[in-house]
């Protein structure tokens, strides 16, 4: 931690803040420093999130409409070196890693797979030179996907028809495509979004997520 050296351009530089990117360990201490970060900083507002999830710098949490831009701060003035930013939900929607959240206006929440702006569907290339097995990851992951995330049939049918489309502009032909197929439930349930979201105040509450800026 205290020796972190590299070299660029034939020059020798010593790394005096966080870790290395692409270490093993990177991803251990950032867990490490967020945690101490977020019991420091939920524990001294006071007014702190209804709700609070957190994957590694990623975090999605529900608080106050009117605690939002104080928590912002308390939140950058925990630890100098990490600064974060947020998003709020824009027309009742949020997205948090690869889900979006949409809310109702009676309150309910359901999801859906989300795909960032950036994406250009590009996937393992069928004709590319790695086992077949690993091809069959790729088809079954990405449908497991959409049967995972979306909380409607009608959302995980087009996330489907989505994923077959891309794959088959990657070269998978129909008979990689029916292997490995995920059927969608009629409707899918998430116990935990009950008393998420309140339906007597969610006029009051906004839900955004932030992440890390280095």
């Amino acid at each position: 931690m205290e020796r972190k050296l590299l070299t660029f351009r034939g020059s020798f530089y010593q790394q005096v803040q966080g870790t290395a990117m692409g270490s093993p360990v990177s991803v251990v201490v950032a867990n490490m420093t967020m945690e101490a970060l977020e019991e420091k900083a939920l524990s001294t507002f006071a007014n702190p999130p209804r709700f609070w999830r957190r994957y590694v710098d990623d975090i999605f949490c529900v608080i106050a409409k009117n605690k939002v831009e104080a928590f912002l701060r308390h939140l950058n003035e925990a630890q100098p070196g990490i600064q974060f930013t947020m998003e709020l939900q824009s027309v009742n929607c949020l997205p948090f890693l690869d889900v979006q959240v949409t809310r109702t206006d009676d309150g309910v929440l359901y999801s859906r797979v989300y795909h960032k702006p950036t994406s250009t569907g590009r996937y393992l290339n069928f004709r590319s030179h790695h086992p077949t097995y690993q091809k069959r990851g790729v088809v079954r992951s990405l449908k497991d996907q959409a049967r995972r995330l979306c909380t409607h049939s009608d959302d995980c049918e087009a996330e489907l028809a989505k994923v077959r489309k891309a794959l088959k502009y990657n070269g998978y032909p129909n008979w990689i495509l029916r292997d490995g197929r995920a059927t969608c439930p009629k409707q899918v349930t998430h116990p935990k979004t009950e008393g998420f979201c309140d339906t007597s105040v969610h006029t009051e509450i906004d839900g955004y997520s932030t992440a890390y800026v280095a």
